[in-house]
């Protein structure tokens, strides 16, 4: 990847647009397993510390065990990216679903403020700023696809399928503010 470079100008080349990746297993039950199993490890581990004879072969199979758990997660995670669509048609995409008296009415009631209508907002960035990565055999990203119809329905207007939940949903809003509300920081990354 070409590092961004300053001209003698000032202007600073190669910036390219924030953008949020979010993986999502879409597998609730391959997810639980390997958390299951490495909590199982750390259990195994902590009785191989403390002494316990012959407990090599189960830790072998234990970690086998892992490693396919990990695949199943892997070959059922889709990454949402999440991107920026510049500020000019982030604020007029904020400003187009303002919520309404009636929320601002319930958050006062709380001390908060909400930016935006919490019920209609969310479907609107979601089919603005949210794509699906398609990834070949390699898993390296192929292109980018925005979520159908189908998808968006199943997110906001099917309250009781039970495919999406809020928390869910509230992951992926979340990785669409980082892209469009904030800024790459890395931090110190030394001298080497």
């Amino acid at each position: 990847m070409p590092s961004p470079k300053k001209r003698s100008s000032g202007r600073v080349t190669a910036k390219k647009p924030m953008r949020h990746d979010h993986p999502l297993c879409m597998d609730p039950v391959s997810a639980q397993r390997v958390i299951d199993l490495r909590r199982r490890k750390v259990e195994l581990a902590t009785r191989i510390a403390k002494g316990e004879p012959d407990l090599s072969i189960e830790l072998e199979v234990l970690n086998l065990d892992l490693e396919e758990a990990i695949q199943s997660v892997r070959d059922n995670t889709v990454v949402f990216v999440a991107l920026s669509i510049g500020k000019t048609r982030w604020t007029e995409l904020k400003a187009q679903y303002k919520p309404t008296p009636e929320q601002k009415k319930e958050a006062a009631k709380t001390n908060m403020t909400f930016q935006w209508d919490v019920d209609l907002f969310p479907e609107a960035a979601f089919e603005e700023c949210l794509r699906i990565s398609e990834r070949d055999e390699d898993d390296k990203e192929i292109g980018l696809t925005p979520l159908d119809e189908e998808t968006l329905a199943e997110m906001f207007h099917e309250k009781d399928d039970p495919k999406w939940n809020d928390a869910e949903l509230g992951e992926l809003l979340t990785a669409i503010l980082i892209a469009n509300e904030s800024s790459p920081r890395v931090g110190d990354l030394g001298n080497g």
